[in-house]
């Protein structure tokens, strides 16, 4: 039996572009992009920004590892720090010093399905200061990141991590908006099981640890692996 197609015309032709979703950490490249923000914001902020702000972030990352405040609230006051001492070309400089850790299996994968006529997002939990000027660095023409808001930052409505479900939705919205189909997800981390759960698409696990494979397989998802090397 043929299965409902909502892109379909009346020829029975799929008029929508083929979609390639792509994780950023660990997937796209073989790091942890926020750490290497967190260390790079440090230098800068000691070589242009004075002690205050620099003491202000260290307070902060002392507090996380103490685990006295969650992953989601260092990452929102680093990002409040980052948006009040960096200027645009800023993000830039340090979002071209990602591309030494790109994952070429990833990459000829993205240029194979580009040059077929397919698009890509890179969708990601990642700061979109950094992953959109890194995006277009890159040639991908779209990219869903986790937003920032005012100078604040102090209320969920002006910070919302593109995780999980939040993640799949801003995708599913992104195809609607742009006539796109979703072919394929590449992830390392079971953090992207709604992505992983659509219906009819391929999905590529990229250097996964063998506890996101035992989540996907537990979910009796098909899947291909690519890659070795974890973070």
């Amino acid at each position: 039996m043929e299965k409902y197609d909502m892109g379909k015309t009346d020829t029975g032709k799929d008029d929508r572009t083929p979609l390639m979703v792509v994780d950023l950490d660990g997937t796209l490249v073989s790091v942890n992009t926020f750490t290497l923000f967190t260390k790079w914001l440090v230098r800068h902020l000691y070589h242009d920004s004075g002690f205050i702000p620099l003491m202000g972030l260290c307070r902060d990352v002392l507090l996380r590892k103490c685990r006295l405040i969650p992953h989601s609230e260092v990452k929102r006051r680093i990002l409040r720090i980052a948006a009040n001492n960096c200027k645009e070309s800023d993000f830039r400089k340090f979002a071209e010093s990602l591309k030494s850790c790109l994952r070429p299996e990833v990459m000829t994968l993205i240029k194979d399905l580009m040059q077929e006529g397919g698009t890509v997002v890179l969708a990601t939990a990642a700061t979109a200061v950094y992953a959109l000027p890194f995006a277009g660095i890159l040639g991908i023409p779209y990219c869903e990141a986790t937003q920032y808001s005012g100078s604040s930052a102090t209320s969920e409505s002006d910070f919302e991590e593109c995780r999980g479900v939040v993640k799949r939705m801003r995708v599913e919205r992104l195809a609607r908006d742009r006539n796109l189909r979703i072919e394929c997800v590449l992830t390392d981390h079971h953090d992207d099981l709604p992505l992983l759960s659509l219906p009819d698409i391929e999905r590529i696990l990229v250097a996964p640890s063998s506890h996101t494979e035992s989540v996907v397989r537990g979910e009796g998802l098909d899947y291909r692996i690519i890659g070795n090397e974890k973070i």
